[in-house]
């Protein structure tokens, strides 16, 4: 006899030799065990899950001659028939190749003829979601009301596309994909039948590659016999799957976050000149990634802690990474799947992109292990090396004028608010070279130096979008306080005062994004955001169902007011705040955002701290507005002091700025 796959050699006789599908084994061992047999059966399901295999054992089951009813007895003629294929009663129909309404009347002519060797006519229809809609229409009325000794069992892949009409009348049964470690453990039997042997790990990946399928395990299995010599190895079944070794692939992992971009890139140029395509690479690292994910957030599921136990490497890395920077290289490389279908040069695709990661990697700095001195940092020349260098530097050079100061006694008082204008400079220009960068570390720490107000943007023109990409601060810092002579306009600095000393020129970035914020809060409305707090789930959910990962980032976020057609969201974690306003996460929410409340909305998204902060000067500036209006005579004004000229210029420059110096 030639030789038989072990697929086929290996194939479920019994319902007690099915794997990974107990639910089902059982409903249909009842039913037959009380006589409550259905005339018709829809089994759905991926492929290799068993649909074929339980039909046949069904159907010699209801026919064997000597069974006990919940299982067949293989040894009379009706099952022996059946498992070669010489019983003529027991049909099996492959809807793809018969899928016409020629075929289907035929079949429905030879439905009225009684069995003639066992009890029961059983039809397995495979694939038949193939069939046309004629045949369908064909097949209903003799699937409603087949005669009595006929039984149906359709089984499909793809259930979707079987109508509706048709699953109605049968009784569906869903098959699960095959959990890899059952497969495993089927695989160990059968070899153990065979007399031979397996690494764990070569079975686990020859599991995990059929992707719940029990079938394709088994061709893996036999093809992996053929390969080795004795003992199935894990090196055996990587080389037959063309999968990278763990080793190698972490290597490249690890450099990818530590930010080594020259390395990464070698260690791509190395897979592919070994031949590796660039689809299958991605796959590849995608899957690791997945892996790390999924032990990052989940290490107690049972399924993670096996993937852990085989893949120490994995395990080791991902204690050492935050779930946010997997998700977005995640996200990097499923938007590199889909690019490379309409690009013409794939291999440079890549390695823009793992440069891309790289840089990303370096700019969020190094990354700490859990319980150890051990950790991933990123190069020395590496953009966040710098940068972090340049705050330490520009920090010293703080400390030491200010410390300077205070002993001539020349710290900073009350600053006048100035006309719109070039800023003076009284610091060391190698302090004023720092930028923006110096702003940002003032505003962090709570620096004493106080700014020059410059002239507040229009309340009719929008800042750019590309601006409204929040900064670390979100807004520009709060010096001192201002000093605002009243009824005088702009005051100026007396003699007695000490002189002014500036900041540092902002960037153009930073003034941008400080106008936005600028622009926004001097029209806040903080009821008018109820409506919008009222539906947030709802807006969650379509965000959700718009684009998955857009609302993982969004659930952090809490909606606080809007300011015209700008609705601010407060988040607590900074690096959710920062990804929501990429271009592609605003654009979706901002989608939803329209479609739910049927308005133009535009979404703009502070700190937590920050939001705080601007609730805490709204009600010291209510508290200045209310003393003013009690010591000026008791002349009439609305309640909130909207009319007063000292709420306008609240309202203004922010009531940090404003303080009242002498009475009438």
């Amino acid at each position: 006899m030639a030789y038989l796959a072990l697929y086929r050699e290996w194939r479920p006789q019994l319902f007690a030799d099915v794997v990974g599908q107990p639910h089902i084994v059982r409903t249909l061992q009842n039913a037959l065990r009380n006589g409550r047999l259905a005339h018709a059966y829809l089994f759905t399901g991926p492929r290799g899950t068993g649909k074929t295999s339980v039909a046949k054992i069904l159907a010699k089951a209801v026919n064997c001659e000597q069974g006990s009813g919940e299982e067949p007895c293989n040894q009379c003629n009706a099952c022996r028939g059946i498992m070669d294929g010489s019983v003529l009663d027991v049909v099996e129909i492959d809807a793809a190749s018969n899928r016409g309404i020629d075929e289907v009347r035929e079949l429905r002519d030879q439905v009225r003829y009684a069995p003639t060797q066992v009890r029961h006519k059983v039809y397995i229809i495979d694939e038949v979601h193939m069939l046309t809609p004629e045949a369908f229409n064909a097949l209903l009325k003799t699937l409603e009301e087949p005669p009595e000794h006929v039984i149906f069992i359709l089984a499909t892949t793809e259930p979707h596309k079987v109508p509706a009409t048709i699953m109605s009348r049968c009784q569906r049964f869903a098959f699960q994909r095959i959990y890899a470690g059952d497969m495993a453990e089927r695989m160990k039997s059968i070899l153990a039948h065979k007399g031979r042997q397996a690494e764990d790990k070569a079975l686990w990946l020859i599991a995990r590659a059929a992707d719940g399928g029990l079938r394709d395990a088994l061709s893996m299995l036999d093809q992996a016999l053929s390969f080795s010599d004795d003992v199935l190895r894990e090196e055996d079944v990587l080389a037959l799957l063309g999968r990278l070794p763990e080793r190698a692939l972490m290597s490249g992992v690890e450099a990818l976050a530590a930010g080594r971009t020259a390395d990464v890139l070698i260690w791509a140029r190395e897979q592919l000149d070994h031949g590796f395509d660039v689809g299958p690479l991605v796959s590849t690292l995608l899957d690791a990634l997945r892996d790390m994910l999924w032990m990052r957030t989940a290490p107690d599921h049972p399924e993670v802690r096996e993937r852990a136990q085989f893949q120490p490497e994995v395990k080791a890395l991902a204690d050492r990474m935050e779930p946010e920077q997997i998700l977005v290289w995640m996200e990097e490389l499923n938007g590199l799947q889909q690019q490379m279908r309409w690009y013409g040069q794939p291999r440079m695709l890549l390695e823009l992109t793992l440069a891309k990661l790289c840089t990303l990697a370096g700019e969020k700095g190094s990354m700490e292990t859990s319980g150890g001195s051990a950790s991933i940092t990123a190069d020395k020349s590496s953009p966040a090396s710098e940068w972090a260098a340049r705050v330490e530097r520009l920090e010293r050079q703080m400390e030491r004028l200010t410390q300077a100061l205070r002993q001539k006694g020349d710290v900073p008082g009350p600053v006048t608010v100035e006309p719109p204008g070039p800023p003076s400079s009284s610091l060391p220009s190698s302090t004023r070279s720092e930028g923006s960068q110096a702003d940002a570390w003032d505003r962090r720490e709570g620096g004493s130096r106080a700014p020059s107000v410059s002239s507040p943007p229009s309340p009719g023109v929008p800042p750019a979008v590309g601006d409204l990409e929040p900064a670390v601060g979100d807004r520009p810092a709060a010096g001192p306080s201002e000093t605002m002579r009243n009824g005088s306009g702009v005051g100026r600095p007396s003699a007695g005062e000490g002189p002014e000393s500036p900041g540092p020129t902002p960037s153009a970035k930073g003034q941008a994004q400080g106008a936005a914020w600028e622009m926004i809060r001097r029209q806040l409305d903080i009821p008018g955001v109820e409506p919008v707090r009222a539906r947030w789930q709802e807006v969650l959910d379509e965000v959700k169902r718009k684009r998955v990962t857009t609302q993982a980032w969004l659930l952090d976020g809490e909606p606080v007011a809007r300011s015209g057609s700008w609705l601010i969201v407060a988040f607590k974690n900074q690096i959710h705040r920062e990804t929501v306003m990429k271009p592609m996460h605003r654009t979706a929410i901002e989608e939803v955002l329209q479609a739910l409340f049927n308005e133009s909305m535009q979404l703009y998204a502070v700190s937590v701290q920050v939001w705080e902060q601007e609730l805490a000067e709204r009600e010291q500036a209510a508290g200045v507005v209310s003393r003013s209006s009690g010591k000026g005579g008791g002349t009439g004004g609305s309640e909130g002091g909207s009319d007063d000229p000292l709420a306008q210029l609240a309202a203004l420059f922010g009531q940090d700025r404003i303080e009242i110096i002498g009475e009438e």
